[in-house]
């Protein structure tokens, strides 16, 4: 049996149940107030001008408005996080829902909460922060190209219509540019 870190997370992958399709859930939110601060909260307000109220993105100089806000499966996040503090990586909204690139391509709409999203067309691949932050392999492992369509680093967005997102909020399709 191969117990390399690439064929290691390759089975706990398999293992995972199926993620939603069309429709999912918010598990956990998180702020980023400054550099390497990370908050765990109930609610986040967004805006389109500057994304997610309190984050460092909104004073950021190099803020990229199709990345205003990063989301991601929790179940994935917490296989390739060494102490399942998933916080550490960064994104804003970790999520129970396939992000299959075929549903959630870019030009897709979600509704979370009272907030209107869009998917980018900035992909949100891994860096060397993901790398340090991960268990031995896991850049690699995201990274593959039979991988790639199930955005396993998750996706960026970016705000339509302002609104509020709650942990247990309702994720839904309004529109999957990639299908419809």
């Amino acid at each position: 049996m191969d117990s390399s870190p690439l064929s290691l997370l390759q089975s706990r992958y398999e293992a995972l149940r199926p993620a939603s399709w069309l429709q999912g859930t918010v598990k956990k939110l998180v702020l980023r107030p400054e550099s390497g601060e990370r908050q765990v909260v109930e609610t986040l307000r967004v805006t389109r001008e500057g994304g997610i109220e309190g984050d460092r993105w909104t004073r950021s100089r190099k803020r990229d408005s199709d990345c205003q806000i990063t989301m991601m499966r929790e179940d994935v996040a917490r296989m390739l996080c060494p102490d399942e503090k998933i916080e550490v990586f960064g994104d804003n909204i970790f999520v129970d829902m396939d992000m299959d690139d075929r549903l959630l391509s870019c030009g897709s709409v979600v509704r979370i909460g009272t907030a209107w999203l869009q998917v980018s067309p900035e992909p949100h691949n891994g860096c060397g922060k993901f790398k340090k932050r991960s268990v031995e392999g896991a850049l690699e492992f995201i990274s593959q190209p039979a991988l790639h369509k199930h955005r396993l680093r998750g996706i960026h967005l970016f705000v339509l219509n302002p609104g509020e997102i709650h942990v247990g909020d309702a994720i839904v399709v309004e529109w999957a540019a990639g299908i419809i």
